[in-house]
C-alpha cells in the first residue's frame, strides 16, 4: 500500500481533495503511534572491549527481545545486560548481537509503499489518517475519536494475529487403551 492509496481513501471518505503533504504527515504520525506494535525487529553487533562503555543504540529501537553472546564458534542466551534510556550496558567482553523490536520507519514521499509493516496494519493507518483529517476540520469531534478507537483496535488485533502465529507449545497426548 502506497500513501497515495491512503490519500486517495481519505478523500473518498471526506468527498474532498486533500493536501498532500498533511497526509503524508498523518501517515507518519501513525507509524509513530503504532511503534513497536507493529512487530518489527532489527539486529546489532556489538563488541564490548571494556564493561565500563555503554552503547547507544538506534533510536528507533523499543524494546531489546534477546542478547546472543558470540563466543568463539558458539552462541548462547546472554542475559547479564541493562538496557535503560536507549542505552545497553554488558556485564562481560565480547562479541554479542541484539535482536530488538523496532518502530516503522516514515515514508519520505506520498507515492512511496508502506514496506516494512505488516499489510494487517493497513486499515489502521487509513482509519488513523481519516480521523487525523476529520479532527483538523473540527478539533474534538466525535466522529475522529470513533476513527482514533477503530485505529486502536485495528493495531491491537493485527498484533495479536502476528503474535498467534508462533508455533503450538503444548501438545495434547491420547493414548489408546
Amino acid at each position: 500500500m502506497t500513501g497515495s492509496e491512503i490519500l486517495s481513501y481519505c478523500e473518498t471518505r471526506l468527498g474532498r481533495s486533500l493536501d498532500s503533504d498533511l497526509a503524508l504527515e498523518a501517515i507518519n504520525e501513525s507509524l509513530r503511534e503504532i511503534a513497536d506494535a507493529g512487530l518489527l525487529y532489527a539486529i546489532a553487533t556489538v563488541t564490548v572491549d571494556d564493561i565500563d562503555n555503554k552503547f547507544e543504540m538506534p533510536d528507533d529501537y523499543t524494546y531489546i527481545e534477546q542478547v546472543i553472546k558470540k563466543d568463539d564458534d558458539k552462541e548462547y542466551l546472554y542475559e547479564d545486560y541493562t538496557f535503560r534510556g536507549g542505552q545497553i550496558e554488558f556485564e562481560d567482553e565480547g562479541d554479542y548481537e541484539i535482536i530488538a523490536r523496532k518502530m516503522p520507519e516514515s515514508i519520505e514521499n506520498i507515492s512511496d509503499s508502506l514496506v516494512e509493516i505488516h499489510p494487517l496494519f493497513y486499515n489502521a493507518i487509513k482509519y488513523y489518517a481519516l480521523a487525523w483529517f476529520k479532527e483538523n476540520d473540527q478539533f474534538g469531534s466525535k466522529g475522529s475519536q470513533v476513527l482514533y478507537e477503530r485505529f486502536n483496535k485495528r493495531i491491537i488485533k493485527a498484533s495479536k494475529t502476528l503474535l498467534r502465529s508462533e508455533p503450538n507449545k503444548s501438545w495434547r497426548v491420547i493414548r489408546n487403551a
